[in-house]
């Protein structure tokens, strides 16, 4: 179940094309999810964003596939044929309170999440799919008084 106790969904989006990386920074930062595995589904509640997808192993280390990045793409490759094997989803969530500041673009949201020691980037959009994703997002940001920057 998504949902977690006294939880309200808000509403549900597929094709969603996520990416998480390490640090709030913009160049050369390792990713913690990449989007190139595939889409996600996702959903926006009133404490939480989850986004959820089965995973890829095609697809799932293939952005690493260089000279150097070749033993953790194969990693991430067979991390994500055993979740499949499984029958599990790769999972992301991003809890509200955690959310610093955002940036908006045109087909993008970049929330930066500072939460357990970590800080983390995660740029979140759905391009051309329907229903848009962004503007609800930015709605429920407004309301849990987010800054933009």
């Amino acid at each position: 179940m998504i949902l977690g106790s006294g939880e309200t969904l808000l509403s549900r989006h597929e094709n969603v094309i996520m990416d998480v990386s390490k640090n709030w920074r913009s160049w050369c930062v390792p990713c913690v999810l990449a989007m190139e595995a595939g889409p996600f589904g996702c959903f926006l509640t009133d404490q939480r964003v989850v986004f959820i997808r089965r995973p890829n192993p095609r697809r799932a280390g293939a952005y690493l596939m260089t000279p150097y990045g070749a033993p953790e793409g194969v990693a991430k490759a067979y991390k994500a044929r055993k979740i499949l094997e499984a029958g599990g989803f790769e999972y992301y969530e991003l809890y509200i309170e955690d959310i610093r500041f955002y940036k908006a673009y045109r087909k993008c949201v970049d929330l930066f999440v500072a939460g357990k020691g970590e800080k983390h980037r995660a740029t979140v959009g759905n391009g051309g799919a329907r229903p848009k994703l962004r503007t609800p997002l930015i709605s429920l940001l407004a309301r849990n008084e987010i800054p933009p920057r």
